[in-house]
């Protein structure tokens, strides 16, 4: 059974989503929903977050350090997995960072039900340029 998020993580999680887009475009109500069902996930300095060669199965939304690409020399962009969900092709392995890294994790169906219920996010998907997508 899924807990409450407590309101200081509620709180958190807006204004970190807030900073990110394509979530900015979201409304008060929209982003708050969203704010309490993410799960927050921490990783220390260097720690592996994905091992790549399969999909993610979730968007992962970077809020606090760094994540590492595979080659270990260029960083990911705040989303990864955004191309894993809609063409199910494999990532690339990621890392933290050297200061580690706090991440949003947005599950696959709740991902498509955003998609689905909050047109704005969307257009805010498309809008992104190549450079701002995390996958190559």
């Amino acid at each position: 059974m899924d807990r409450p998020t407590p309101a200081s993580d509620r709180d958190a999680n807006i204004a970190a989503l807030r900073a990110v887009r394509p979530f900015e475009r979201l409304t008060d109500q929209e982003i708050t929903l969203l704010a309490e069902i993410v799960e927050t996930r921490s990783f220390g300095p260097d720690e592996m977050v994905h091992p790549g060669e399969r999909p993610l199965h979730a968007l992962y939304v970077t809020v606090a350090g760094r994540l590492m690409r595979q080659d270990n020399l260029t960083f990911a962009e705040p989303l990864n997995g955004l191309s894993d969900l809609l063409t199910y092709e494999p990532s690339p392995a990621l890392r933290a960072g050297e200061a580690g890294a706090r991440v949003l994790v947005i599950s696959q169906g709740y991902f498509f039900t955003l998609l689905r219920e909050c047109p704005e996010f969307l257009l805010g998907l498309i809008s992104l340029s190549p450079a701002e997508d995390a996958q190559p």
